[in-house]
Formats: C-alpha cells, sequence, structure tokens
C-alpha cells in the first residue's frame, strides 16, 4: 500500500458545481443534496493530528482553483493498538488503517464515514466499506481537545481518536482487529463499527466503490438489522435514490420488518 501526504484521486460520479434549484428539496444544515461535479479530483492536506479532505475540478490545476471542503481523515499512527506490530501477509506489505469523514462541499448525499483495513497488499485486496448515518442533523466538524480529537457526526453524536495513535478512544464509534487472513477472499470487512442511537447503511466491497458494487446493503439500528440488495437504495452510479432523511426512512420501513426510527 502506498501512503502519501497529498493523494489525487479520479471520480466518475457527476463538471461544475451547480447552484440548489428552487423546487429541490433539502435538509438542514446541509445546503445542497449533491456537489454536481461529474469528475472530481481530491487532494488531502494532512495535518498533525487528521487529515483534511479537499475537491476540485479535474480540469483545472487545482493550485489555481479554490478547493472546496470534502471532509476529515484519520490514519493509524505508530501506537495504534490494531496495527502496529503486525506482520502483513505480503512482503515488504504495511498494515494500516483509515477512517474517513467524507462530506464533499457539505452536500446531503455525499456525507458518510469510509472505512478501510489495509492488509499491505494489491488495493483490490483490501475491503472497503461505506457507512451512512441517519438522521443527518449535523455537519461533520473536528475539534481537537488536549490529546484527543473530537469528531462531531451527521447524527450529532461525537467520537474520540487519540491524537497521537489514531485509534478510537470512545464515543459513537469502536474498531478492533484487523482480519489478516491469507486468502484475501475470506477477510472480513474493516473492523470499525458505529455503536451509536441511529440508523446506519453499511456496504461492502474488495475492488470497486462499495455503492456501486456491494450486493448488499446492511441497515442496523442497535439490534434491528435489516439486510436489502443495494439497487433498492442505491442507483447504478452509486447515488442514493433517496434525497432527504424523511424519504429514506420511508423507503427502509416500506422494506423491512421491524419499523426503524428516528
Amino acid at each position: 500500500m502506498k501512503i502519501f501526504t497529498t493523494l489525487l484521486f479520479i471520480f466518475t460520479s457527476c463538471a461544475q458545481i451547480q447552484p440548489i434549484k428552487k423546487n429541490e428539496k433539502k435538509t438542514r444544515p446541509y445546503p445542497r443534496i449533491e456537489t454536481g461535479i461529474k469528475r472530481v479530483c481530491a487532494v488531502n492536506q494532512e495535518l498533525k493530528s487528521y487529515e483534511e479532505r479537499y475537491i476540485f475540478d479535474c480540469k483545472e490545476d487545482y493550485s489555481k482553483k479554490a478547493r472546496i471542503f470534502a471532509g476529515y481523515g484519520f490514519r493509524s499512527k505508530p501506537g495504534h493498538p490494531y496495527t502496529s506490530g503486525l506482520k502483513s501477509p505480503y512482503p515488504r506489505g504495511k498494515v494500516a488503517r483509515s477512517i474517513d469523514m467524507i462530506s464533499r462541499n457539505y452536500s446531503l448525499n455525499e456525507t458518510y464515514l469510509s472505512v478501510i483495513d489495509f492488509a499491505g497488499g494489491p488495493d483490490s485486496h483490501d475491503k472497503k466499506s461505506v457507512i451512512f448515518l441517519f438522521p443527518r442533523v449535523e455537519i461533520p466538524k473536528v475539534t481537537e481537545i488536549g490529546n484527543e480529537v473530537e469528531l462531531l457526526l451527521p447524527t450529532g453524536e461525537k467520537v474520540f481518536f487519540d491524537a497521537e495513535t489514531g485509534v478510537i478512544n470512545g464515543g459513537s464509534m469502536k474498531e478492533g482487529k484487523i482480519d489478516l487472513h491469507r486468502d484475501y477472499k475470506k477477510r472480513a470487512e474493516p473492523n470499525i463499527h458505529y455503536t451509536g442511537d441511529y440508523v446506519s447503511v453499511r456496504l461492502t466491497h474488495a475492488f470497486d466503490e462499495p455503492t456501486i458494487a456491494a450486493d448488499k446493503a446492511v441497515i442496523k439500528q442497535k439490534k434491528n438489522i435489516c439486510i436489502l440488495i443495494r439497487g433498492r437504495l442505491f442507483s447504478r452510479e452509486g447515488k442514493l435514490l433517496t434525497k432527504s432523511d424523511d424519504e429514506f426512512l420511508a423507503a427502509i420501513n416500506r422494506e423491512c420488518t421491524t419499523p426503524f426510527r428516528f
């Protein structure tokens, strides 16, 4: 796995940021449903305890175009209890973990957690999960408090990271050991989980974007679990089919036996 201070990704999700249409539904405090960008490039700015994500139009040199905020990133560091000292099943491989709180241009349907456990081999061997949290009543925010970094989740709940190692210390998420099974096809999803009071939707895949390639979407609220075919909630392009929290709640409650509640 290669980790760079500055990473460049090409996404093929949507060409310029479009203003919200007058008749378009929106959920406060998010100012828009989607970014409206077809070819998005991203650059990361590494800070002491975390990273900041920015996006820009791929057609422009990012040094000449105003960057647009796109979220926060947390990487495992030396001393992390679930990555440090672990031997990768790949020669010269490095075990690592990343937890990203994505929020592209503060867009409602482009705000989600992205988690990856890196075993040190090809990217296609690493399981990736995206986790959407509902209801989305807060814009994610990071605050440094002493030796901890506080992450405000879209639900209004908080997660606390150790500033030195990047491990989760508490709050509404937890993490555990990384699955380093030599057969990458048998590895479990990233051992990072939402433990809060509200609703999460998780999709996992090893090669492609989970919202595009995952077979199923796992909806969970405490002990209430419902598994749906991905296409019931996401389009072929990997976008949420619903445009508000209320629409989403109504959609899953039509499909699932036990109702979910915000």
